[in-house]
């Protein structure tokens, strides 16, 4: 086991000491990094994600391995740098492996590794991907994400490019940069006899990490007549208090003779259990300001959103919700009231009712099935509309009319 657990050291696994007792096998830890590279590689299209997490472990008992980010404030801000609540993976399918990325109960995303080489994966298929190929270096990283070929078609020809993503590291062990690396060739009719055309960078990603920020930048270029140039050069500074992280963007873009820029922010404030009770989401027209309450089980029992138009200098919009759970933590009701200057207040809740999934005799938090009707109040707080499963009714002159299907 000591053997096992200095190799994982070597390849920069990081064992909060709560964890050092669950065993990870090299196909875990090679299964792992990848699926942090992919993350990264995300990084163009957010939410953002940066390597610079200490993760919880925990053996199921099923043998899969189960694993999540850990929350507090000396190690990761739970809103930037890992979206998903945990990562359950599976290496020893007989015919392949695969990672599956929750949100708490369901899985949103998956990455199946089709075929190993050695410990390491070789070829996997993501939902964000498709099929790739990857190559390590020495130190058991991966290095780079080989997309392979395609083809764009023009009359007879074929304008044929390969697609490969770098990654590079710092001296900690820590993913900091990736670029997205296009070969073209000369348009041809077929694959067989290419010729290679011109190659150049599309896509750049850089991270700098500090003690109490991350720095992110993302540059887009574009291949035009007079060669590569600049297209748009985002920078996201995330710096980090005892209660707070605050995110400024700046984007520029550049384009016919023009330069375009554009800066946005994003503070969030935490209480002392790491739960977000405000966030200000700031831009040049408009300012929105959340607050939320949470009960002893951490969930969020009442949400106010506020819009502020700044050319108008009033607020333009403002929703409130309330919400009760039962004992199993399932959602029972939902209420959300939105006001708006010049209109009437607009009010809604949905009501929710659970029963056994198939194959179970229980309702769990995870595992069941929903059905819901929502109920539509005027100004007056005065019931008019319900919706359910497809179909609506409306209350006019005091009467209900019949359940009919929504038209799509």
């Amino acid at each position: 086991m000591k053997q096992i657990f200095n190799l994982l050291l070597l390849l920069g696994v990081a064992f909060p000491s709560f964890t050092q007792s669950v065993e990870l096998t090299p196909k875990e830890v090679h299964a792992f990094r990848l699926l942090k590279a992919s993350l990264f590689l995300s990084n163009k299209h957010g939410p953002l994600f940066f390597d610079r997490h200490i993760y919880v472990y925990k053996r199921q008992e099923n043998g899969t391995l189960w694993v999540q980010a850990a929350r507090n404030p000396g190690l990761s801000d739970p809103l930037v740098g890992d979206r998903y609540d945990h990562y359950v993976l599976d290496v020893n399918k007989p015919n392949y492996s695969v990672i599956q990325l929750f949100d708490d109960c369901k899985a949103e995303a998956w990455l199946t590794i089709n075929e190993w080489d050695g410990d390491k994966p070789f070829k996997t298929t993501s939902t964000r991907f498709g099929r790739v190929i990857w190559s390590y270096n020495e130190a058991g990283q991966p290095v780079t994400m080989d997309e392979g070929r395609s083809y764009r078609r023009s009359g007879r020809q074929k304008s044929y490019r390969e697609t490969k993503m770098n990654l590079s590291y710092d001296v900690e062990g820590r993913i900091n940069g990736a670029d997205k690396v296009l070969q073209v060739y000369k348009p041809s009719k077929n694959s067989s006899n290419l010729k290679e055309d011109y190659e150049y960078t599309e896509e750049s990603i850089q991270v700098e990490y500090g003690a109490l920020g991350t720095r992110l930048q993302v540059l887009t270029y574009r291949k035009e007549k007079r060669g590569v140039v600049l297209h748009k050069d985002q920078v996201y500074v995330l710096t980090q208090d005892a209660g707070s992280t605050v995110i400024r963007n700046t984007s520029t873009t550049m384009g016919n003779g023009q330069i375009t820029e554009t800066t946005s922010s994003v503070l969030n404030e935490f209480d002392s259990s790491w739960n977000l009770i405000s966030c200000r989401r700031d831009n040049p027209d408009y300012l929105w300001t959340y607050q939320y309450t949470y009960d002893a089980g951490g969930r969020v029992v009442a949400e106010y959103r506020e819009l502020f138009d700044k050319s108008k200098k009033e607020v333009s919009k403002a929703i409130s919700y309330e919400r009760t759970f039962d004992s199993r933590g399932l959602l029972m009701e939902q209420s959300e009231t939105t006001e708006q200057p010049g209109k009437p207040r607009e009010r809604r809740v949905i009501s929710y009712t659970y029963s056994p999934a198939e194959g179970n005799s229980s309702v769990t938090r995870c595992e069941h099935e929903e059905e819901n009707i929502m109920r539509f109040y005027d100004e007056n707080d005065q019931l008019f509309k319900e919706v359910t499963a497809g179909k609506v009714r409306t209350k006019e002159n005091g009467v209900w009319t019949n359940w009919r299907f929504m038209r799509m």
